[in-house]
């Protein structure tokens, strides 16, 4: 019920129903969260995200940063990051993906190839969605020669990595490997 309460924009009933309930459990606890990082009341989300304890799982933990991550407070993403280090919960693909989005919109090269490492220490697997954020990172950065040796390492591009890659190429002048791009893309 709280899910549904929240899909339809009414968190103040699936706040009623959770604060009713006294077997709260960590799904619930994401819905409701859940549905406060939607109804534009980022403050109230945070507040029961650390009212939650130990119970966060890496659902949670995601939540928040991708919440932080849309609403431009990449900063806060960051931190919650550190946050869910220092609680010993391991990121997972979309967390690698909204950290580096933060990044990108930082310029924080240093942060972004700490993640990309971090990553591969962790065995994440970079796929077409991780591939493309790290791209679009190291471009926005100005590292073109990580991004192509990203772009060059991933088996399998969609249109967003090509796309990634031929922007960033393009803003930093190199306009016949730019062109030389778009042509692969083509073919």
């Amino acid at each position: 019920m709280i899910t549904c309460y929240c899909k339809l924009g009414d968190v103040d009933s699936a706040r009623m129903i959770i604060d009713c309930n006294p077997m709260k459990n960590v799904v619930s606890w994401n819905a409701i969260i859940d549905g406060y990082c939607k109804s534009d009341q980022l403050t109230i989300a945070r507040e029961l995200f650390d009212c939650m304890g130990s119970i966060k799982n890496t659902v949670t933990w995601n939540t928040m940063i991708s919440a932080y991550i849309q609403y431009k407070e990449f900063g806060r993403a960051l931190l919650t990051f550190r946050q869910m280090q220092a609680e010993h919960v391991k990121p997972v693909e979309i967390t690698m993906v909204s950290l580096l989005s933060a990044c990108a919109h930082l310029e924080a090269l240093d942060m972004g190839n700490w993640i990309h490492a971090y990553g591969k220490r962790q065995n994440v697997k970079i796929d077409v969605y991780l591939g493309n954020a790290l791209i679009d990172m190291y471009c926005k950065c100005g590292s073109i020669e990580y991004a192509l040796d990203v772009f060059h390492g991933l088996p399998t591009k969609n249109v967003f990595c090509w796309s990634s890659i031929i922007v960033g190429l393009g803003m930093y002048g190199y306009g016949k490997e730019t062109i030389d791009v778009f042509l692969k893309m083509e073919d």
